[in-house]
């Protein structure tokens, strides 16, 4: 299920498709809860678990909240669980599109986005950081 976020374009990615392993009964958390235990499985180290509580946070999430639901996500990814195809892997979804003008949660998922998909050498990469360094972004420069 893809959400329009506002008139800038943003779609927060599909993330209808269980991960394997997924646990049953898991998609009926809501989306408070799931990032709660989601933060409890991470503090123990169980990142797997982490991540299918937080995807289901994000999948739970109303639409106006989508956007920083799943910046938080791919931070997650990211930067602890070092899932960098993943997260390129939203610029394949063709109801994902990135602000060009991003703010806030939006400039942190592009920029964790074009991370990603520097990381795996993305098609898209290049063309996405060109557009962070447009905006200043000095980390898309080193890119």
């Amino acid at each position: 299920m893809t959400q329009t976020m506002h008139k800038g374009g943003w779609l927060r990615p599909a993330l209808a498709e269980p991960l394997p392993g997924e646990p049953p009964g898991l998609r009926q958390l809501s989306a408070a809860a799931a990032w709660q235990q989601g933060q409890d499985a991470e503090q123990m180290y169980d990142f797997e678990a982490a991540r299918h509580l937080y995807r289901q946070a994000v999948r739970a999430t109303p639409a106006r909240q989508a956007l920083e639901a799943s910046a938080r996500y791919a931070e997650f990814l990211v930067e602890r669980l070092g899932d960098l195809a993943e997260v390129a892997g939203w610029l394949d979804e063709p109801d994902f599109a990135l602000v060009s003008d991003a703010k806030g949660a939006a400039r942190d998922l592009t920029r964790l986005v074009a991370h990603a998909a520097a990381g795996v050498q993305h098609p898209r990469a290049t063309e996405l950081d060109r557009r962070l360094a447009g905006q200043g972004d000095a980390q898309a420069l080193l890119r």
